[in-house]
């Protein structure tokens, strides 16, 4: 319904705590949570949405993150190749 109007789209990946008070979702590597990406991209795809889809990885604050590397060049490597593999 807002196709037409999206003008740049945040991605990442999670799954829920399991936890019925804590609202918030665990961070996960791309491709590793339960966040419909693959369908998502699709989506967008299909409306010949041209914008930006930027990676939403906060290792800074979230402790599930802190165990991956932090270099920059690691982390942009990571969504590139996850861009790709769910893009086919």
């Amino acid at each position: 319904y807002i196709g037409d109007k999206i003008e740049h789209v945040h991605i990442k990946d999670g799954t829920p705590w399991n936890d019925p008070i804590y609202h918030d979702w665990k961070y996960t590597r791309l491709g590793e949570g339960t966040m419909p990406n693959k369908e998502i991209v699709k989506l967008l795809e299909e409306k010949k949405y041209k914008g930006y889809i930027s990676l939403e990885w906060e290792h800074l604050w979230k402790e599930e993150l802190k165990q991956f590397p932090t270099d920059i060049n690691w982390i942009l490597e990571e969504y590139v190749n996850y861009m790709e593999m769910i893009s086919q």
